[in-house]
């Protein structure tokens, strides 16, 4: 089953781990749909089951969420570009 996580998660499926990469896709077994973590993240829409390609090239092209210590983290890009600059001398 191919997967796209927006955050980190470790799923264990028996013996077997997995970790998911932050905004990446994964191609994961179907024995890891039953990990407790995995129903919690893919009902809070943290993982998304990637069931077409149409919905893979969609998935592919919504823009990122901002991750901590960006300069302009939850500022739009017209916020950024209007927001006042410091004087210079």
């Amino acid at each position: 089953m191919r997967i796209f996580a927006k955050k980190r998660f470790i799923l264990r499926a028996g013996k077997d781990t997995i970790v998911t990469t932050p905004l990446a896709f994964a191609d994961i077994d179907e024995r890891f749909a039953h990990c407790r973590l995995f129903g919690l993240a893919l009902a809070d829409g943290d993982i998304e089951v990637i069931d077409s390609p149409v919905k893979q090239k969609s998935t592919e092209n919504e823009p990122g969420e901002p991750t901590r210590g960006m300069k302009n983290a939850g500022k739009t890009s017209k916020d950024a570009e209007t927001s006042p600059k410091p004087p210079t001398e």
